[in-house]
């Protein structure tokens, strides 16, 4: 069973698949996926948007595509051209895997799981302040251009098997998780 989990950044992906696997199923996190991505390529990527590629390529990147949106298109649409078959590639090698990842949609590969659950919660400063706090500081204005490219929830929602509303507790997120698991292995 192929499960896509997707939703805004700071929405409780992360959190529901861990619920939802259940400790028994593999979860495949778009964020390491395209970070791993990244770290591959850097100089090819550094190529592709005309800077210096030096060790500190994380910051330099976040700065540039902060400061110039274009930059930043043109990055994604990189990443866009090369992640979606490395995720498909890596997803193949289980029989059963949760995908973590906000853009399933925006990648077009949503027709490859058999189940997509969206997870919503909060507006844009709720949800930075959840990013903020977990990792130790983040810069909002590359938030807000993540926000900005990624679909809406309404359009999303459209698309989804399973919306959950992450707006109240850790434990009704578990137990949201433990209905799905149900409707969907049939338990």
């Amino acid at each position: 069973m192929k499960i896509g989990v997707t939703g805004k950044f700071g929405s409780g992906k992360s959190t529901f698949c861990n619920f939802l696997s259940r400790g028994k199923i593999k979860i495949v996190s778009g964020d390491e996926e395209g970070k791993e991505l990244l770290r591959e390529n850097y100089k090819t990527i550094f190529d592709h948007l005309g800077l210096i590629p030096t060790k500190d390529y994380l910051e330099i990147l976040k700065d540039n595509i902060v400061k110039d949106e274009t930059m930043f298109v043109k990055y994604n649409n990189w990443v866009y051209t090369h992640l979606p078959d490395r995720i498909i590639d890596k997803c193949e090698k289980y029989d059963d895997v949760i995908f973590d990842a906000a853009l399933i949609f925006e990648w077009q590969i949503d027709y490859y799981f058999d189940h997509i659950i969206l997870v919503q919660d909060g507006d844009f400063e709720e949800r930075f302040r959840r990013v903020f706090e977990s990792k130790n500081g983040v810069d909002k204005n590359l938030y807000r251009l993540l926000d900005k490219y990624q679909w809406s929830d309404d359009r999303k929602r459209i698309f989804s098997d399973f919306v959950v509303e992450n707006i109240s507790s850790l434990d009704n997120l578990k137990r949201r998780a433990d209905e799905i698991f149900g409707k969907i292995f049939n338990t």
